[in-house]
């Protein structure tokens, strides 16, 4: 009865271990995406909209 008492609590604790690790894994995720994307609109890969500084150049040639 105690072998399967522990054999239970060990599960119940690699699934808590897993699943914490899946939802850290999820933010840091969600996080690297949005630091991305900021860098992006700072390197001007892609379309900014609202206040702020624009710039154009013209190529000289």
């Amino acid at each position: 009865m105690a072998h399967n008492r522990v054999l239970a609590i060990l599960v119940m604790a690699a699934v808590a271990l897993a699943t914490g690790f899946l939802v850290a894994g999820q933010v840091k995720a969600k996080l690297l995406t949005a630091e991305t994307n900021r860098l992006r609109a700072i390197e001007g890969l892609v379309p900014v909209h609202g206040p702020g500084v624009v710039m154009s150049s013209t190529p000289q040639g």
